[in-house]
C-alpha cells in the first residue's frame, strides 16, 4: 500500500461552538505495506531504486541505497 488517507468532516453543530466554519480530522500514511521478491535476500533494499545502488546481489553496491520508510501523519484542518 503506497499511499492511504482517511478524513472525517466534523459536524457543524460541534464546530460552531468554537466559531469555526469547517473542521476536518484526517490520518495519512505512506508505505504502510510493501512487498517484493527481493525481500528474501534483504529487507533493507529499496525496491523502487533500480539503479546501480541495487548491485547488492553482485557484491558491488555504491552505498546510496536506503530502505523503504513508513510515514504516518495525523492532523486537524480548521477554517474560521
Amino acid at each position: 500500500m503506497k499511499n492511504f488517507q482517511l478524513g472525517y468532516n466534523l459536524p457543524t453543530a460541534l464546530i460552531s461552538k468554537i466559531g469555526a466554519e469547517k473542521a476536518k480530522v484526517y490520518i495519512s500514511g505512506e508505505n504502510l505495506w510493501t512487498w517484493s521478491p527481493l525481500y528474501k535476500i534483504t529487507r533493507d533494499l529499496d525496491v523502487e531504486n533500480t539503479g546501480s545502488a541495487d548491485a547488492l546481489l553482485g557484491g558491488s553496491g555504491d552505498g546510496y541505497n536506503y530502505p523503504m520508510l513508513k510515514s504516518l501523519s495525523i492532523g486537524l484542518t480548521v477554517t474560521f
